[in-house]
């Protein structure tokens, strides 16, 4: 007897990684005469988020940034309506292919953190599962070859489909590999948290677009978060940007591009600074009664501060120097993104993904 009146699965997906995960589940749940329902939460307004019906399997799809569950899906669960929905999450991971072997991603607290919330919340367990679907992140490495994408994503629809089948007779799929490498999630956590708070808008501020840009605003239309604005008929990448890669896998000229000289430049300024040294000492000076807790607690915010505040300067320069024909020659070439080939999930297109104009808007 089937457990579950219906199942709705949440998604949030750069390349398709996860909303390929999605419809093997969607599918499996269909052939066992379920109602089956998979929705993207790009763009999501949290005032509209339905509670979910009673009796319905609610489910979550997602990749992992960072060793952490990205922040727009974690912001959605933040928002989801108090429940007692079963619920099972899938993230889906950096999987790469050597030999015969899909090799293993880490997920770090992409798991851990939105469970731990979902059952504060009253929701109960269904089941976890880590997926590790091919790696789409072009900013560190060359897109995978079609062979080696196709290896993996039949790897991965093999393991989907017995994890659905445990899954959807009620059976709470846990695997082992979870329990195992928790240690290791754990370990990472420090990881995980400095991502959520300063890696991802770093990483946001390294995209630009090169001369190729032939101002289709296709990156801007599609981006899940509504990250991209157009400048100028230039797209411009605000600190909303998850990295996702979608606009530089979906760029018909391939224009997009992530600046690896541009970060080196940030990472040396926003280091080389003593300013929150200086300020640190002005504080001791004054003689207040604060305790080290207190002292390091402050250290560490106004790092942050002036961390954001000095990538959005450089960024902003930048995105005013490329115009510059050969400003945008040296960035382009300094950026290993320009040798590499994209990556593309079979049977992922553009008409699978929401489309959302934005009107031109200044910086």
């Amino acid at each position: 007897m089937n457990p579950y009146t219906s199942i709705w699965i949440n998604y949030f997906s750069g390349t398709g990684n996860a909303l390929t995960a999605c419809r093997w589940i969607a599918e499996n749940a269909r052939d066992l005469g379920m109602e089956a329902h998979i929705r993207a939460i790009d763009r999501f307004d949290p005032h509209t988020i339905d509670k979910a019906a009673e009796g319905a399997l609610l489910g979550f799809a997602y990749p992992t940034h960072g060793f952490a569950i990205p922040w727009y899906m974690l912001k959605y669960i933040l928002f989801l309506p108090r429940a007692r929905n079963k619920v099972f999450l899938l993230n889906t991971r950096a999987g790469m292919k050597i030999g015969s072997w899909n090799t293993p991603g880490i997920s770090g607290l992409a798991l851990l953190l939105p469970i731990l919330i979902l059952l504060l919340k009253g929701y109960r367990l269904a089941g976890l599962m880590s997926l590790d679907m091919p790696s789409n992140w072009i900013s560190v490495h060359p897109g995978l070859r079609p062979g080696a994408v196709e290896f993996i994503v039949q790897k991965c629809h093999a393991r989907i489909n017995k994890f659905s089948e445990r899954l959807l007779r009620g059976q709470r799929p846990v695997p082992w590999h979870f329990w195992v490498f928790m240690p290791l999630d754990l370990a990472l956590s420090p990881i995980s948290i400095l991502y959520l708070c300063l890696g991802r808008f770093f990483l946001a501020k390294t995209f630009f677009a090169s001369q190729k840009c032939n101002g289709c605003r296709i990156c801007s239309e599609y981006c899940p978060v509504g990250a991209i604005r157009i400048v100028d008929d230039r797209p411009y990448w605000t600190f909303h940007c998850e990295s996702c890669m979608r606009c530089m896998n979906i760029c018909p000229p391939q224009a997009v591009e992530t600046s690896h000289s541009l970060a080196a430049i940030m990472i040396a300024v926003t280091t080389s600074i003593p300013v929150t040294y200086w300020l640190m000492m002005l504080i001791k000076d004054t003689r207040l009664n604060l305790s080290d807790v207190v002292i390091n607690l402050t250290d560490n915010l106004l790092s942050w501060l002036l961390s954001l505040v000095i990538i959005y300067f450089i960024y902003v320069l930048m995105f005013a120097l490329i115009r510059n024909p050969w400003v945008n020659r040296f960035f382009v070439y300094t950026s290993l993104t320009y040798y590499w080939a994209r990556y593309k999930m079979p049977g992922i297109g553009l008409k699978d993904f929401k489309r959302t104009k934005h009107e031109s808007d200044n910086v």
